[in-house]
């Protein structure tokens, strides 16, 4: 459940980065681009959805995948325990809901390629080139991970 769940936050996290990055204006102080930010974090991947749903340059199975996403990521937050409860006595019942959760890992996974594949060509395109980015992703990774 915990690994399915952070991958749905890790999708809400680069869908409110590609929801700021195709604003209009953009933000172009480092307060507005924290302020735009804070704003889109606080909004729900349903929220979410609906406004990239407008974005142009989405794959076209975009909209099928996020709205079956929001429906699983909300079955997981809010229905699991109480739909769900005694599957975890059943081999049968418990290794469906095993399957579907490692599904939702899965699709929310795939979404976060392809909206960071989205986010790195717009960066590029504004600028960037592909090796300060990969610099720049590296340093945040060796910043980021466990000592």
């Amino acid at each position: 459940m915990g690994k399915a769940m952070w991958s749905v936050q890790l999708l809400e996290f680069g869908i409110a980065h590609f929801v700021v990055a195709n604003k209009q204006p953009l933000p172009t102080t480092q307060e507005e681009l924290q302020n735009a930010l804070g704003q889109e974090f606080h909004r729900t991947l349903g929220q979410l959805a609906h406004t990239v749903g407008a974005a142009q340059n989405l794959p076209t199975d975009f909209e099928d995948e996020i709205s079956w996403l929001v429906d699983e990521r909300n079955w997981l937050a809010h229905k699991i325990r109480s739909q769900n409860h005694n599957d975890i006595y059943h081999f049968d019942k418990f290794n469906s809901l095993l399957d579907r959760l490692t599904e939702l890992d899965r699709r929310a996974m795939n979404l976060v390629k392809t909206i960071t594949e989205l986010l790195e060509k717009w960066t590029v395109s504004r600028g960037v080139s592909k090796k300060e980015l990969d610099a720049e992703v590296n340093r945040l990774y060796c910043q980021w991970k466990f000592p």
